[in-house]
C-alpha cells in the first residue's frame, strides 16, 4: 500500500470521523489531540488531517492511500509505503528493491539503511519518503499519521523561516518581532518533542526516527536562535530610537517654554506700548478738555503774542548797550 500527503485534502475526504481498526486515533499525546481533528472519505482512502486548530498556525493536509502507485500532478508533502514481511525481517531483502524503486527511482538502497523496531517490524526513512516493513495494515496507517505531524512541524518551521528571511530583508521591524513572538507561542503551545505517548512501544521509536531523518528539533532551534538574534538586534535599536526621540523631545520642549517666554514678553511690551499711547490719548484729550474750560479767545492770542515780542525785543537791546 502508498499514501502521498497533500498540502490540502480532497472534498470528500470529511465524511467520516477517521478510525483505525474501528478505533480513534489515540497514540498522540492529549495537547496534540485536544487541537487536531482526523477525517476521512467513507471509502476510507481519503484522509483530511488538521493539526494546530484553532490558531494561526492551523494546518490542515490531505492523505490519500493506493494500492497501486499514484500519478499525479500535484506535488506531494511525503510519501509512505506498505511493504509486508509477513512479520518476519529476514523477508525484508527481497523487498528493498521495491522501497528503493519507490522512493528513489533505482535500487541504491542499502539494508543498513532499515531500523529495526521490534523483533519483525522495521522502517526506513530517505529523502522524503518512509517505508514500512511489517505484516501490520494498520500500523502503517498510524506511522502515516506520525508522518502527517511532522510535516506540519516542517512546513510551519520553512514558513516561518522565509517570513523571516523576507521581513528581514525588507527592513520591517515589526513584522519579524512578530515572528518571534509567533514561534515562542508555537514552541509553548503546539512544538512538542515527543508528542507520542509513551506506552506506544513501536509508534514511539518511530516518531523519533522521523524527528531526526526531518531535522526538526535542529530546524526548530536554528529558527529560534536566529529569531532570538534578530528580535534582540531590533529591541536595541528600538531602545537608542527610544532615548533619542526622548531628548528630541526634551530639546523640543524647552524650546516650547522659551517661545512660549518670549511671547509672554512680546505680549507685556505690546501692551505696555498700548498702555503708555493709551495714556498719551488720554493726556491729549484732558488737555483739550482743559482748554474748552479757559475759553481762549483771540483776544487772549494777541496779547500773549504782543507781550511776548515786547520781551525779546528787550532782551535784544539789553544785550546791544552792554557790548
Amino acid at each position: 500500500m502508498y499514501a502521498y500527503i497533500f498540502k490540502s485534502p480532497r472534498h470528500e475526504a470529511s465524511q467520516a470521523p477517521l478510525k483505525i481498526n474501528n478505533n480513534r486515533v489515540a497514540f498522540f499525546i492529549e495537547p496534540v489531540l485536544r487541537h487536531a481533528t482526523f477525517s476521512q472519505s467513507h471509502c476510507g482512502l481519503h484522509w483530511a488531517i488538521t493539526f494546530f486548530k484553532d490558531s494561526k498556525f492551523e494546518q490542515t493536509l490531505g492523505v490519500q492511500f493506493s494500492r497501486e502507485l499514484i500519478k499525479t500532478s500535484l506535488p506531494s508533502l511525503a510519501r509512505a509505503v506498505w511493504l509486508d514481511n509477513k512479520d518476519n525481517s529476514v523477508n525484508n531483502t527481497p523487498l528493498l528493491e521495491h522501497a528503493s524503486r519507490f522512493i528513489r527511482n533505482s535500487d541504491t538502497l542499502e539494508a543498513e539503511r532499515i531500523t529495526p523496531l521490534t523483533k519483525s517490524r522495521d522502517v526506513l526513512t530517505d529523502r522524503d519518503a518512509v517505508a514500512y516493513f511489517s505484516a501490520s495494515e494498520d500500523q502503517f496507517k498510524r506511522i502515516v499519521l506520525q508522518l502527517c505531524l511532522v510535516v506540519a512541524y516542517r512546513q510551519m518551521l520553512q514558513n516561518t523561516m522565509l517570513k523571516l528571511t523576507e521581513s528581514v530583508k525588507l527592513r520591517q521591524p515589526v513584522s519579524t518581532l512578530a515572528l518571534y513572538e509567533d514561534i515562542l507561542h508555537f514552541n509553548a503551545g503546539d512544538y512538542f518533542r515527543y508528542p507520542i505517548k509513551l506506552e506506544s512501544h513501536e509508534l514511539f521509536p518511530v516518531w523519533e526516527q522521523l524527528a531526526l531523518h526531518y531535522k526538526l528539533e535542529a530546524f526548530n532551534e536554528e529558527l529560534t536562535v536566529q529569531l532570538a538574534s534578530v528580535a534582540l538586534l531590533l529591541q536595541e535599536q528600538r531602545e537608542n530610537a527610544r532615548q533619542e526621540q526622548e531628548k528630541k523631545d526634551a530639546i523640543a520642549s524647552a524650546q516650547a517654554r522659551q517661545e512660549k517666554i518670549w511671547q509672554t514678553q512680546s505680549m507685556e511690551k505690546s501692551f505696555n506700548r498700548r498702555c503708555a499711547w493709551l495714556g498719551i490719548v488720554l493726556g491729549v484729550l484732558s488737555l483739550f478738555s482743559l482748554l474748552s474750560l479757559v475759553e481762549l479767545t483771540p483776544q487772549h492770542f494777541k496779547s500773549f503774542s504782543n507781550n511776548w515780542i515786547t520781551s525779546q525785543v528787550n532782551t535784544v537791546s539789553a544785550d546791544t548797550q552792554q557790548h
